[in-house]
């Protein structure tokens, strides 16, 4: 196991005993394929996703940076209307700037250095300059963001047909048992129970869930069909308001009607409001999650409340918007160790079944990767377009605000797509996996015969 997969197991709370509980393949005496183990298949899809995770965390903070570099803006126009920055000031800008120019790969400083700010007459000059350097800047940063996008949307991809891979081995391995569970009917098993360790990723709030197949593939159904139809369309309504969007015409009741648009994503979500006290999310925003799952794990949906200052939520929109597979902190943890009842081959049979049926609605699923990788691209036109508009009109502060929020919107709009989706398919792909490897112990109790096992 590579050190960066180590690492994601420590950073997302998962045991390795619990990461181990997979297909059983060298543990149980079942024989199911000759074929690599899909354990591999995982670890690849797990080290991809980390990937990824780190591209859209560098989107994010160049975002985050932009915003920051606005705020600064605001600072120098307030500075000059009384006589420039002072040295304390400037000297507290300059530590942001760095990480800025740092970010955007700049060589040169944004601004003058803090010794400038001395006498009243250059503290005036310095900050004009300042001013005018981060502004001819911050029109310049769209393209690092789509960029960083371009790069995003390729490691997203690769996710992707990792997981859709997995996926396609587990329905065959799924399938095989399925024939292995058929081959022993009429047999009693060598045993009544079995243990199954590592159970609690098999747990939902306190009870157990490892054989409630009809619970992970219900969720796949819903995160591999209404979700993301819901999140394209929206989306794509967004991409044709931004398209119509005059940036000399921008108001507040523009930050209104995109905000109100997002209000309709989190209306036609499945799901219940999250505890107000969950300190993940700041206090100024709306959330909302779907039934606990498996491992005590749910589908989140986040966006900022509006709270009668569109333009405000609008501004937030990059930083707070998201849909992730979260852990439900005030979820019942369930044991460990799992002592279960051997199930009847037909049973086991059935159950096989389903989970290749699930299996099989992930490996189908690549239409939605040619869906979202539309949808972004018509996103990054819509920006584009937005932003060549805007820098051929003369705007007031107000209606830059409006662009240069509704442009950051786009990269937080675009994490609802790919993102989440291949969050969806991960959490699937493992748990699936975790549980035909349930089935498979069980009917590991049994005699069964076949080539395989003589060999």
């Amino acid at each position: 196991m590579s050190t960066a997969l180590k690492s994601w197991l420590t950073t997302n709370n998962v045991s390795l005993e619990d990461y181990e509980m997979t297909d059983g393949e060298q543990k149980l005496d079942v024989h199911v394929s000759p074929e690599p183990s899909v354990d591999q298949e995982l670890a690849e899809m797990e080290e991809s996703r980390i990937k990824q995770d780190e591209i859209q965390k560098d989107c994010e903070a160049m975002v985050e940076a932009q915003t920051a570099m606005e705020d600064y803006a605001d600072l120098l126009a307030h500075g000059l209307e009384n006589g420039g920055l002072n040295g304390q000031a400037a000297a507290f800008m300059r530590l942001g700037m760095e990480r800025f120019e740092s970010m955007f790969g700049m060589e040169e400083p944004l601004t003058p250095s803090v010794e400038a700010f001395g006498g009243s007459a250059s503290q005036q000059h310095s900050t004009q300059v300042s001013l005018e350097s981060i502004s001819e800047t911050l029109k310049k940063s769209w393209e690092a963001i789509k960029r960083a996008l371009v790069a995003l949307v390729n490691a997203i991809k690769d996710v992707y047909a990792k997981a859709t891979n997995a996926a396609g081995r587990l329905e065959k391995r799924a399938n095989d048992l399925r024939a292995k569970a058929k081959a022993a009917k009429g047999q009693t098993p060598k045993q009544d129970k079995v243990p199954i360790s590592g159970a609690s990723k098999l747990y939902a709030d306190g009870v157990w869930k490892g054989d409630d197949v009809a619970l992970v593939a219900g969720f796949l159904t819903y995160g591999l069909g209404r979700y993301p139809e819901s999140a394209i369309k929206y989306a794509e309504r967004v991409a044709d308001t931004v398209n119509q969007l005059k940036p000399e015409s921008a108001t507040k009741e523009s930050a209104a009607a995109m905000m109100k648009m997002t209000d309709t994503l989190l209306q036609d979500f499945q799901g219940k409001a999250a505890p107000s006290n969950d300190k993940r999310f700041a206090g100024d925003t709306e959330v909302k999650h779907t039934d606990v799952l498996p491992g005590n794990m749910a589908l989140y949906v986040v966006q900022p409340a509006v709270k009668g200052d569109e333009l405000a939520a609008l501004r937030k929109l990059a930083s707070t918007l998201r849909a992730d597979m979260l852990a439900v902190p005030e979820a019942k943890v369930g044991e460990k160790t799992h002592e279960l009842a051997v199930a009847t081959p037909d049973v086991l049979a059935n159950r096989a079944g389903q989970i290749a049926n699930a299996a099989g609605l992930i490996a189908k699923s690549k239409q939605n990767s040619d869906k979202i990788k539309a949808t972004v691209d018509k996103l990054v036109k819509a920006g584009d377009e937005l932003q060549a508009r805007a820098g051929k009109a003369e705007l007031n502060e107000e209606q830059k605000k409006v662009v240069d929020a509704t442009l950051r919107g786009l990269v937080a709009i675009q994490r609802l797509l790919g993102g989440t989706v291949n969050g969806i398919i991960a959490y699937g792909v493992r748990t699936l996996n975790a549980q035909l490897a349930v089935v498979e112990r069980q009917l590991a109790a049994y005699k069964v015969e076949s080539k395989g096992d003589d060999e």
